[in-house]
């Protein structure tokens, strides 16, 4: 497949804008992250340049693994054209240097493939900022949600209101929605979901503003370089037509995620413990939420009424068909059932998985204490969230 690819790519170099032909192109396979099933995966490639013994990267290519699948290739559409989208509407403004050109889509021998502009730049959640991790998780955070708050205004605002309408699209509907992909589970959540549309409909007058959400929001697709953002991507979830907040809440979730990640290999579950309960990471996350809030006009006391519609959203997109990501989904099913009210609530929920995560290492290596210390602690959270 790939020789076929770079044939196309070298016969038609004149095409696509990328500067002098050159003598040769390589292909370096991206690892594959495992978050989506293999029959729906795409394999993604650096494509480097080849001038005067001179390499230099310039295109990044996706290809379904199983050319005729049709769910790995909505996959390649929805990025394509999600891509063609956000650039028209940013072409007069600098952001769009930071956004993928997509180059094309198109069947080349019986598969579809997708080729976008490489942009250069680390990745955000593994760029070193200071030592102190709460410093440099709101300097992060800080950088991250500056690029969004830009690139939502730059995008524009649909005026709405917290009214039977907006809760039957973005409460009841997802929950429908929910309950068609998760069937097995479809009575287990009855009580929260009617207490999500209470919620919901106690706020109802409340005047509310809509902004577009990339609808992947963390920092591994972010990219940093020299101090400030040079690239966003992976936007085949981005919506013109997503719930409030989704984007604030996917970055909280997957940063605090990635923090608890990084206390597991030093096996000692105190650091957990000191995490889920720090007040001054939780201040952090405090400061961006008011930050995001004051800069896009949405009314701070409904952060938390849009939280559960988040993660019920990110739940049913870890089951859509184009992704069934089962640990994703497992994780989820597990959030959904801690009935998380506030963002506190949530940072401190999400440190079960890393007492799992460090309960399975140590299981491992047979530190049979260590297990049951890490059974405790997730007895614990599951007795301060899970009601009967």
């Amino acid at each position: 497949m790939i020789p076929a690819v770079k044939q196309y790519l070298l016969e038609h170099w004149a095409d696509f804008d990328l500067g002098d032909k050159p003598d040769d192109l390589l292909f370096i396979k991206f690892m594959d992250r495992g978050i989506r099933s293999a029959e729906v995966g795409c394999l993604t490639f650096l494509v480097k340049q080849v001038r005067r013994s001179l390499e230099r990267p310039v295109l990044i290519v996706k290809i379904p693994r199983y050319p005729k699948n049709p769910e790995a290739n909505r996959s390649l559409e929805l990025e394509f054209n999600n891509l063609s989208l956000v650039r028209s509407r940013s072409e007069k403004d600098n952001i769009i240097n930071s956004i993928p050109r997509p180059i094309f889509l198109k069947t080349i021998d019986s598969c579809q493939v997708l080729a976008i502009s490489f942009l250069a730049g680390g990745d955000l959640g593994r760029w070193f900022v200071t030592p102190d991790p709460f410093e440099s998780a709101e300097i992060k955070y800080k950088m991250a949600f500056d690029w969004l708050i830009s690139f939502q205004k730059l995008m524009g605002e649909k005026p709405a209101e917290l009214d039977e309408g907006f809760i039957d699209k973005y409460v009841n509907g997802p929950i429908e929605k929910y309950r068609q992909i998760f069937s097995a589970d479809a009575g287990r959540h009855k009580r929260y979901f009617e207490n999500i549309v209470k919620n919901d409909r106690d706020k109802t007058g409340r005047k509310i503003k809509l902004y577009p959400q990339h609808g992947d929001w963390h920092a591994s697709n972010i990219l940093a370089a020299n101090g400030k953002i040079s690239g966003v991507i992976d936007w085949e979830d981005f919506s013109l037509d997503a719930p409030p907040c989704y984007d604030l809440f996917y970055f909280i979730r997957t940063y605090t995620d990635a923090l608890y990640n990084s206390l597991i290999y030093r096996d000692d579950p105190v650091l957990i413990d000191n995490l889920a309960n720090s007040t001054r990471y939780f201040e952090v996350v405090e400061r961006i939420i008011e930050y995001y809030c004051k800069n896009i006009e949405i009314d701070i006391e409904l952060v938390n009424v849009f939280l559960p519609l988040y993660i019920i959203g990110s739940l049913n997109a870890a089951g859509d068909p184009r992704k069934v990501a089962l640990p994703a989904c497992e994780r989820g099913e597990l959030l959904l059932s801690m009935e998380i009210e506030n963002i506190r609530n949530l940072v401190t929920a999400l440190s079960v998985f890393a007492y799992l995560d460090l309960g399975k290492r140590a299981y491992a290596a047979n530190n049979l204490e260590l297990v049951g210390i890490c059974k405790e602690r997730m007895n614990a959270i599951f007795k301060r969230f899970i009601r009967k």
